[in-house]
């Protein structure tokens, strides 16, 4: 292919040599040389998290070359070329002092080479090396390809990670952890250990504010067990702790315990809980048991604006995506066992117009039954606030 460039999200991908050629009984033929050429960072994760508030002038570019006749030859590096970022944050500009980013690839007589630095005076510093031996004329390490090589994490503000969580979400807090690497290259095995202190994680406009946390995760081969994470919740206390098992048949089982712990705590839905429950999971199945009361709550629905649906509601009308559905790849569902009871007591109270239904809720198991069974003998709501004292079950099973 003659030398051109393609533009994908605004970052200009030009090629002087492009050659692709497979063969029925050989690995594929690739000769390429490219570069990205710098682009604003900000730009580009502004659309992708439009209401994260991305701003700065840091500017990344890259290098391609790639050569796989007679053997694979590779260096592929991205890396920062100026700039840094800041995070917006209700009118605060929150640098992250960036001072070194790179990701590095490279491959010659089948030992490959990935190395990665992230360096950042808020962002703290990620280094990495790893390599793979794996046979000399595949494009990619095969998955059975033995690698080894370590992980090594210091980060000073959480905060300044927040592209890896949802919009809205906010972290904060230090963490620390070394990790050697081991094993498969489609499988890896890990080893070490993750420390986590003065954490945070918190939502406005949910309510959720968690504070003072401590994370100890350690590592073993194919097994991961969280020893403690501690958060303070208000003035009560959430604790969870378990461990999991990688590898070809993941599995996990999760121990979480609430002490007065304010799950909610906006003007209008205030939710302080105090109980135990437990999480198992694993490809099939996931069975969750609990058993909590509220401590005190109040559910202002006056405050509330129309009901909306969820972000996770797709509506279909008919004939639409007809085609999407009949050739989606078939899932198999995972079994829900659901056993979970919450006592709402004395203190809790719902302020709103309407009716209050005087019930009891039940959710039958998802194996079983549709949905939701709700019998309910409604009654006018004959004040602003009043106390509700009720129980809510659900068995699965």
């Amino acid at each position: 292919m003659t030398p051109g460039s393609v533009d994908v999200l605004g970052a200009v991908l030009r090629w002087q040599t492009l050659r692709w050629q497979r063969q029925s009984e050989r690995p594929p033929q690739l000769d390429l040389q490219a570069d990205v050429e710098p682009f604003e960072v900000a730009r580009l994760l502004r659309r992708l998290q439009p209401d994260f508030g991305w701003v700065g002038d840091l500017r990344v570019g890259a290098q391609v070359r790639v050569r796989s006749d007679p053997a694979v030859s590779a260096h592929i590096e991205i890396a920062r070329t100026g700039g840094d970022l800041q995070v917006n944050e209700f009118g605060s500009i929150q640098p992250l002092g960036l001072t070194d980013a790179r990701l590095e690839f490279m491959a010659e007589s089948g030992l490959w080479q990935f190395n990665q630095l992230v360096a950042g005076a808020q962002l703290g510093r990620v280094v990495g090396a790893q390599t793979v031996r794996t046979a000399p004329d595949l494009l990619w390490p095969a998955p059975d390809a033995p690698v080894e090589g370590a992980l090594r994490v210091q980060v000073e503000n959480l905060g300044a990670w927040g592209a890896w969580v949802p919009a809205g979400w906010r972290l904060g807090g230090q963490m620390d952890g070394t990790l050697l690497v081991g094993g498969r290259f489609g499988g890896p095995d890990l080893t070490g250990q993750l420390a986590g202190r003065q954490l945070a994680l918190r939502n406005t406009l949910e309510g959720v504010a968690l504070s003072d946390g401590e994370l100890d995760a350690r590592f073993d081969g194919d097994t991961a067990r969280l020893t403690t994470l501690r958060f303070k919740a208000g003035e009560g206390e959430l604790r969870a702790s378990g461990d999991a098992r990688l590898g070809d048949a993941p599995q996990a089982r999760l121990q979480l315990t609430a002490e007065r712990a304010t799950v909610l705590g906006r003007v209008d839905r205030r939710v302080v809980a105090s109980g135990q429950a437990s999480l198992a999971l694993d490809a099939q199945t996931i069975r969750i048991d609990g058993d909590f009361r509220a401590d005190e709550g109040l559910i202002d629905i006056s405050r509330s604006d129309a009901p909306t649906l969820g972000e996770d509601v797709t509506v279909r009308r008919a004939g639409d995506a007809t085609a999407a559905t009949e050739t989606a790849a078939p899932r198999t569902p995972r079994t829900v066992d659901l056993r979970l009871a919450v006592n709402l007591g004395p203190r809790f109270k719902l302020r709103g117009r309407g009716s209050i239904p005087d019930s009891k809720a039940t959710c039958a198991s998802p194996r079983r039954a549709a949905g939701w069974r709700h019998m309910a003998k409604s009654a006018p709501m004959q004040a602003p606030t009043r106390p509700m004292a009720r129980s809510w079950r659900s068995n699965a099973g």
